[in-house]
């Protein structure tokens, strides 16, 4: 469960277009990024903090950098030293990049979903970086841990044992631009690992196509559940999912009447009153009908039958 100011910066992020901006702490300095994306503040068991943020351009292709020295930067009052650096590795359009956690390897790595549905950048896919044990900077392999699907890419995904055999799968979703044929899908982590490409994928379910949450709740015991975005069918959706086999055992729509284009999902306690909300914004051009919205969730997360109400957080952007 991300935190409301985290949550709020990844959704932000992907507003950028192709330019310099600045990325900005204020009163504490401040350095450049070209085509900043969406923004990762991680670290690995045994390193540093350090900042992640992949940039991706219509003209141009797409990558990764690290910003090394954050804390150091905040503690100081300074960031203007500090220095991105391109891992060099090349995306069509890489999205949610986030630090693999430890358990899933025991190394150092970074997945990257990858493709959005400009012209010639549709062509996705999910890839885990294998990083250099000492610099946190170099890369040492690409993987493409998804098979290849022409026309499908991918914004963000999570690792979760789908399959109860001890090793962490990903499960993320896919879209191919068009309304009905997204799919929440989840890669099978093999016995060779990262010496396997690709994995073997498992399709869930058709919907979710570009947003996802996942939680796990004590009374759907052996299940995770996925709250989806779904920007193309323009709705909000639910899914139980089997951890036994990965297999769907309940879906439930939430809102296919207001939320329209919807894009980012998160599962917040926004007012610290120990009642998850589910957060949501969409991406719509006009003003009147864009915003960030919360639906509150039942207070005894009865997520298939109880109400949610939805309440406006912010709108007329």
């Amino acid at each position: 469960m991300k935190t409301f100011a985290a949550t709020i910066a990844t959704m932000i992020a992907s507003i950028a277009s192709a330019q310099d901006y600045d990325i900005t702490w204020e009163s504490q300095g401040h350095f450049k990024l070209r085509y900043p994306a969406f923004p990762y503040l991680g670290s690995y068991e045994d390193s540093d903090s350090f900042l992640l943020m992949s940039y991706f351009s219509a003209q141009w292709h797409g990558g990764v950098y690290v910003v090394p020295n954050v804390a150091d930067a905040v503690q100081s009052g300074d960031a203007s030293n500090l220095k991105e650096h391109d891992v060099g590795e090349k995306f069509q359009w890489p999205n949610a990049i986030e630090v693999v956690p430890w358990d899933v390897f025991g190394e150092r790595a970074i997945h990257v979903p990858d493709g959005f549905l400009v012209p010639g950048k549709t062509n996705g896919g999910v890839y885990v970086l294998r990083m250099d044990a000492e610099d946190v900077t170099e890369v040492t392999e690409k993987v493409q841990i998804s098979p290849s699907k022409d026309g499908f890419f991918y914004h963000m995904g999570f690792w979760v044992d789908m399959n109860g055999d001890g090793r962490k799968d990903f499960i993320t979703a896919r879209a191919d631009a068009h309304e009905g044929d997204g799919e929440l899908v989840w890669f099978e982590h093999p016995e060779g690992g990262l010496d396997v490409s690709p994995w073997v994928e498992h399709v869930v379910t058709k919907g979710p196509d570009v947003g996802i949450e996942i939680d796990y709740f004590d009374n759907y015991p052996g299940e995770v559940v996925v709250f989806a975005a779904e920007f193309f069918n323009q709705k909000v959706s639910i899914h139980r999912v089997s951890l036994t086999d990965g297999s769907l055992v309940e879906s439930r729509v939430v809102d296919d009447t207001t939320i329209l284009d919807a894009y980012s999902i998160a599962l917040v306690d926004l007012n610290q009153d120990g009642q998850l909300e589910l957060m949501v914004n969409n991406h719509e051009t006009d003003d009147s009908t864009n915003g960030i919205w919360a639906y509150t969730v039942p207070a005894d997360n009865d997520l298939m039958n109880g109400e949610f109400t939805k309440m406006t957080i912010a709108t007329d952007f």
